[in-house]
């Protein structure tokens, strides 16, 4: 038998494998390679903090709780007692869909820091950071995207559309754990009230379910 009539053999991670099962896997861990490049890995450490974006780069829509913005709609500089309008911003932060926008004082030229959204405290198994506060406005996104039963993908394309910064995948998982843990429990709760219900109806009928046995 010569060379060429020998067939050539695939194996996958100690398994043999068809040519068409190998070459699958091969593409696979190339799109996995690309992902993990733009999006990162599952071991790195989740950042809530998207970007900076300087004055002049600020474009687009943003979510906003307007009573959160109202408090600083007329806002005084604390060192020169100048009030300070939203159009001198400087800097944003983003953090998810919530921003914290930096303005510079015409007068001192000093900087105040101010969010446009509201936060609330985490339980520690609720995050997979150290951080004990999140924004409402990326907990809701999550919590929505959970009941719709769409994914991050889905929220970033509608955000797309409405030219809103998207909501990075990091930022979102974390706000999904939030989310799916208390979801968990609510349902492990309401498990619990079932089964003690069923209970007490089955002791209050039981002459009844004799007579149908």
């Amino acid at each position: 038998m010569n060379e060429n009539s020998k067939k050539k053999v695939f194996n996958w991670k100690g398994k043999r494998v068809t040519e068409k099962v190998y070459n699958l896997r091969v593409r696979q861990v190339k799109v996995g390679k690309n992902l993990r490049s733009v999006y990162g890995c599952k071991k790195e450490k989740a950042n809530l903090k998207e970007s900076a974006t300087e004055s002049n780069n600020l474009e687009g829509r943003r979510i906003v709780h307007l009573k959160t913005l109202f408090e600083h709609i007329f806002y005084k500089c604390q060192k020169c007692d100048t009030m300070v309008p939203l159009n001198n911003t400087v800097d944003e932060e983003r953090i998810g869909l919530a921003s914290i926008f930096t303005v510079q004082c015409e007068n001192c030229r000093g900087k105040i820091r101010f969010a446009i959204d509201k936060k609330h405290q985490v339980k520690k198994q609720c995050t997979r950071t150290k951080a004990r506060s999140h924004y409402d406005v990326n907990t809701r996104a999550a919590m929505g995207a959970l009941n719709a039963g769409v994914g991050n993908t889905h929220i970033n394309k509608i955000l797309a559309s409405l030219n809103i910064p998207p909501l990075y995948i990091n930022c979102y998982k974390t706000h999904e754990t939030e989310v799916g843990t208390v979801a968990e429990e609510m349902a492990r709760e309401s498990c619990i009230a079932a089964t003690l219900m069923e209970r007490e109806l089955s002791i209050q009928n039981v002459d009844k379910l004799r007579n149908l046995l």
